[in-house]
């Protein structure tokens, strides 16, 4: 039961439910080629600058442990990456060896050691994904790994029989491959329902992200919002998004709508 006046409390309600937590999205560290593919890849100069701004700031790297037991203070952010592309070997491994960084990668298990056939279909270049054995290598550092579907489908489309598929075969084929439970899900293209969060559940899944932005607090863990970083994040927003789990002009316009209408 609640004191009087500390319903209105900021510090009484982190008290209570804990801090909300950020969570990041990247896909490729690579040099974009098209305006288009830097909203999906962010240049290596330009993310190697961000995680100096990191450590300037003061932030350190969340595990998937501590955000599932509302560990995760203020000062932390969990770094996702979707797909695996081959460059997060020679880009992020380095980071999370030296400065001790955690990260987890959600692949698409049918894919692997493969190309990006997803993107291929929508006209973007082809991209190779991370081998089996370097992951393993990247595991040894304590890189995590979650499920990003069999095929990457946008999953409110597909069949009852190919949705179960996607998210049950998936997280198996992963076990078998790393000798470890796989609790984590990234809905591909952030394509989640009620129908397919079901099914996510019903695989023993007990966190998934989808491609929402914002800070996450008391939300459906099945159902987490994270801010994706890109080759057109600035600097300014890098810090919005880590403190926020938005941009500044999304944070704006969620405190006032009209604000960037003409």
């Amino acid at each position: 039961m609640l004191e009087p006046g500390e319903g209105g409390s900021l510090s009484f309600l982190k008290d209570k439910v804990g801090a909300p937590r950020r969570a990041l999205m990247l896909h490729s560290v690579a040099e974009p080629l098209t305006r288009e593919e830097g909203w999906y890849y962010i240049a290596p100069g330009r993310f190697h600058r961000l995680m100096r701004w990191l450590k300037v700031l003061g932030y350190k790297t969340a595990t998937t442990a501590e955000w599932m037991k509302n560990e995760v203070s203020e000062k932390q952010v969990l770094f996702t990456f979707d797909d695996g592309y081959d460059d997060l070997y020679t880009e992020l491994l380095p980071l999370v060896i030296e400065h001790r960084y955690t990260a987890i990668i959600y692949l698409v298990a049918g894919r692997i050691g493969e190309s990006n056939v997803w993107d291929q279909e929508s006209g973007l270049r082809a991209r190779n994904l991370m081998s089996l054995d370097q992951l393993r290598e990247m595991q040894k550092y304590g890189i995590e790994f979650g499920s990003h579907t069999m095929t990457h489908p946008w999953l409110p489309d597909v069949s009852d029989e190919q949705l179960r598929k996607e998210v049950t075969e998936s997280k198996s084929r992963l076990e078998d491959l790393f000798g470890v439970e796989i609790t984590s899900f990234a809905y591909p293209f952030g394509g989640v329902d009620e129908r397919v969060r079901s099914a996510v559940a019903d695989a023993g899944y007990k966190l998934a992200f989808s491609i929402e932005s914002g800070p996450n607090l008391r939300n459906d863990p099945l159902w987490q919002k994270r801010a994706e970083i890109n080759n057109h994040t600035t600097l300014t927003d890098f810090a919005f998004k880590l403190r926020n789990g938005r941009s500044l002009k999304e944070s704006i316009h969620g405190r006032y709508p009209g604000f960037f209408r003409k």
